[in-house]
């Protein structure tokens, strides 16, 4: 469920619609949607007892500089849930082109081009920003060719990749980029049943690229293993089309018991286990997006193997349609007896300054999930 709770009306929230944007194809959180800009005031329910929170929050830059801090102040002050910190440091940010340094959420982060960590957020799924995921990644290009990145997130999951640009293609005028990825889950995470799996797993992967037509249009290869001793070979073309379209088709081959994106947007919350048997298949994976401005996003996934269930994943964002505007998200394993999921947020104005804000899920045949908040822009 969106909350873990049912019919909880919240007294006043802050929603501020800036963007969308999609942590891989198909997927879609409600993070998504952006943090406020002002001040909040919600109802919090932790292990069977609400409490009132007031956020007061705002973002600050200055050159390279940029942070988002918080206040969170609780009625009763005995009752705070874990990870909500008084003071809230949403984010800290320094880049000036050759090197920089991120501390806060860790949303979306990719190594390479996804066979192993592919979208990875280390935020789960609560009504607050929980301080006790946060992370800090990093990157210099000091080194020049070579590039060094690195990660370490509160979840316990740390990665690093380095690039090196190989050589320097005379006709396409782009540079050939070989990269090598390592990502590993040093303290593990919760499965469905609370039992903690993946305790120290990891994957590597060895990846070839280069910009087929610049500067929109890659081509790639990609190798990447996981410690289960499984691996899977990936040869793929992606094209960022700006401000309107972009897509990516994959051919895979993936070796016995190889999960592609195991570091996913869904690991903290729906992991798949590291010990867990899959088939050796081969297939491909096709993505797309499509952007309508100022009307919104169209994102659609979908994953078809030889051997294995196929996967579809579609999330639509919309924007002041009929005065509405939104996210959901779908997702479906076909030929399986597995439920589909939906879930969705809305936000519909009732006047100049209020709206009625509707987050809802549902998991196949199950009751569905659902929250009703006011929002107060001020």
């Amino acid at each position: 469920m969106l909350f873990k709770i049912n019919h909880i009306y919240l007294l006043f929230l802050v929603i501020f619609m800036s963007s969308f944007s999609f942590a891989r194809y198909g997927n879609l959180s409600i993070n998504d949607l952006g943090k406020s800009k002002g001040g909040t005031f919600s109802m919090i329910s932790h292990e069977g007892q609400n409490v009132l929170n007031m956020n007061i929050a705002k973002d600050f830059t200055y050159k390279e500089i940029s942070t988002g801090l918080g206040v969170n102040i609780v009625f009763p002050e005995n009752k705070r849930p874990p990870g909500l910190s008084v003071i809230e440091i949403r984010y800290i940010q320094y880049d000036n082109g050759v090197w920089g340094m991120r501390f806060g959420e860790l949303l979306a982060e990719t190594y390479g081009y996804g066979l192993i960590m592919d979208g990875y957020r280390a935020s789960t799924v609560t009504s607050y920003f929980n301080m006790s995921r946060a992370g800090v990644k990093g990157y210099t290009k000091v080194f020049s060719p070579i590039g060094i990145y690195g990660m370490y997130a509160g979840s316990g999951v740390v990665g690093v990749r380095f690039t090196h640009d190989l050589l320097k293609i005379a006709e396409l005028n782009t540079p050939l980029v070989a990269g090598v990825s390592y990502v590993t889950d040093t303290d593990g995470v919760l499965d469905a049943s609370s039992v903690r799996i993946n305790k120290e797993a990891y994957g590597y992967s060895f990846d070839l690229g280069m910009k087929l037509i610049k500067p929109w249009m890659d081509v790639y290869m990609e190798y990447g293993a996981l410690s289960n001793k499984s691996s899977a070979f990936a040869l793929g073309t992606k094209v960022d089309g700006g401000e309107i379209i972009d897509y990516r088709l994959e051919y895979r081959i993936l070796g016995e018991n190889f999960t592609p994106g195991f570091f996913n947007a869904n690991y903290e919350i729906a992991p798949v286990n590291i010990t867990a048997s899959y088939p050796a298949s081969y297939g491909y994976f096709a993505g797309a997006e499509l952007r309508v401005a100022p009307l919104g996003k169209v994102s659609m996934g979908y994953e078809k193997y030889s051997n294995r269930d196929a996967v579809l994943r579609a999330a639509v964002a919309f924007n002041k349609i009929n005065g509405m505007s939104g996210v959901v998200s779908y997702e479906q394993t076909l030929q399986a007896a597995v439920p589909y999921r939906v879930n969705g947020t809305f936000i519909y104005p009732l006047n100049a300054v209020t709206s009625l804000v509707t987050y809802y899920e549902q998991i196949g045949n199950q009751e569905a999930s659902y929250t009703l908040a006011y929002s107060m822009n001020f």
